[in-house]
């Protein structure tokens, strides 16, 4: 099934054009990988197809119907947003901030009941940190957080996961860690959504990528496709070799 659509979209602010005739779509079981240098425009694309921003032109449907005719609670408890990991302000605990995926499916002034508890519960032993419940949310690591934050959006009830650069700050442990369950994810039948500069998430567990650069969808096809060194050397003005590993996979290396 496909859950997410977009068709000749242009997305910008006000006359601006940022990035312009953008086609995509990912289906259940997908990782689709925004790949390209920062400012290249994938935040604004990101916020235009979680509906924040309308799209200056196009069309977006998701899970079959246009985007825009869905009401906000609607669009949250269809597609679920993680942003990057943050150290937070208050001092809520890990299954606090997990419990508010929930407000999509509450009504006004309602308050969580067990059943909401529940599934906050469940979504952090769904990604194995159910241990990290009663800890206090600014005091955990930075991997930790974005592990987190993901478990939210799974509370939230949804398929579709939209994650803007979620190894941002990380070190290589726990990025590492967070892609794999991105990955395994998939595998469960979840869509992804993701945004990177990394060409290794790409390689690593994405299914498709499209290549955002000048204002423009420069490509978009499978990672064995895309992700090549001559296409990352002209994409990041700098050599870049593409090289498989012992194991079969990919990693991208740049020569300098």
């Amino acid at each position: 099934m496909t859950m997410l659509r977009a068709r000749h979209l242009s997305v910008g602010y006000g006359s601006r054009v940022v990035v312009s005739d953008i086609s995509l779509d990912v289906k259940a079981g997908e990782v689709l990988c925004l790949l390209g240098p920062n400012g290249a425009g994938k935040t604004t694309l990101f916020r235009t197809l979680l509906g924040l921003i309308a799209p200056l032109a196009g069309e977006i449907d998701l899970e079959g119907k246009p985007l825009l005719q869905y009401s906000a609670r609607d669009r949250a408890a269809r597609m679920a947003y993680v942003p990057q990991a943050h150290a937070g302000v208050f001092a809520y605990t890990v299954l606090d901030v997990v419990l508010m995926g929930r407000t999509a499916r509450l009504g006004l002034f309602a308050s969580p009941t067990a059943a909401d508890e529940l599934a906050a519960r469940e979504a952090l032993a769904s990604i194995g940190i159910e241990w990290l419940a009663e800890e206090d949310y600014t005091r955990i690591s930075g991997g930790e957080r974005q592990l987190t934050l993901i478990a939210r959006a799974l509370a939230q009830g949804t398929r579709l996961l939209v994650l803007d650069e979620p190894t941002a700050n990380l070190d290589f442990g726990n990025s590492a860690r967070v892609l794999a369950h991105i990955g395994a994810l998939a595998k469960r039948g979840y869509a992804i959504v993701l945004s990177t500069h990394e060409p290794d998430h790409a390689l690593s567990i994405g299914t498709k990528v499209v290549i955002v650069h000048d204002g423009r969808i420069e490509a978009t096809g499978t990672p064995e496709e895309i992700v090549t060194s001559e296409r990352l050397s002209s994409l990041y003005d700098i050599k870049v070799a593409v090289e498989r590993t012992e194991s079969g996979g990919k990693v991208a290396r740049p020569l300098i």
